[in-house]
């Protein structure tokens, strides 16, 4: 929580209470924004946008613990230049442990990411579908992702252990959303049978239960 907002407090009860009210992550306290960021869901398009839900800028300016990182010019398939940021592990510095590929001409986003295992070859790939989903704006919308084990054989090409692919079906900028949609009514749930409970937190700090019932929430007796 901003710990000014918290610091001139003046509504009732305790105003730690209303530490998640706020209208952007940057005016979180910086506890909260870590909170946030660790309990955010895996999902490919990190990937895509920088090092450790950092964008690239940042996470290469930061003081990083994994090693050395460095950028280099490579030709695509096209002909026309692309960037490889490569990383370099602190305790084997000859090979990168992973290498992103970027596309200038797509947001500068990475097309590609490659987690290598020191000389024994790629862990993991993951290539992503980048369009433009908007004027000017760049964004993900599909992954394939492969992880390797063992080769059969030494000297053969790693073996493919998992392979798996996820693809946005609709991406929607910018339009409306009306503030009903985020009521409990918009999920649809069976007015009778459902279990839902729904844990309310008061200003004093009081936590209240209320239940699904009828098609509506009343508290839990």
């Amino acid at each position: 929580m901003n710990a000014r907002y918290l610091a001139e407090w003046s509504g009732p009860g305790d105003g730690s209470a209303y530490c998640q009210d706020h209208n952007s992550v940057a005016e979180m306290s910086p506890w909260w924004q870590t909170v946030l960021k660790m309990s955010l869901p895996p999902d490919f398009q990190y990937v895509c946008f920088g090092l450790d839900r950092q964008r690239f800028p940042e996470a290469l300016q930061a003081v990083s613990t994994h090693g050395r990182y460095e950028a280099a010019e490579v030709s695509g398939e096209d002909g026309r230049p692309l960037y490889e940021i490569r990383r370099f592990d602190p305790s084997h510095d000859r090979h990168p442990d992973g290498v992103w590929t970027i596309n200038p001409r797509k947001g500068f986003l990475a097309m590609q990411y490659i987690f290598n295992a020191m000389e024994e070859g790629p862990v993991s790939r993951w290539t992503m579908r980048v369009e433009q989903i908007a004027p000017e704006v760049w964004y993900p919308v599909a992954c394939e992702e492969t992880r390797y084990t063992e080769p059969n054989q030494p000297g053969d090409p790693p073996r493919v252990e998992i392979w798996s692919k996820i693809a946005l079906k609709e991406i929607r900028v910018n339009e409306p959303l009306p503030d009903e949609q985020f009521e409990i009514e918009a999920l649809g749930l069976a007015q009778e049978g459902s279990r839902v409970t729904v844990t309310r937190i008061t200003a004093d700090r009081r936590m209240t239960a209320w239940v699904y019932r009828e098609g509506k929430l009343v508290p839990r007796e």
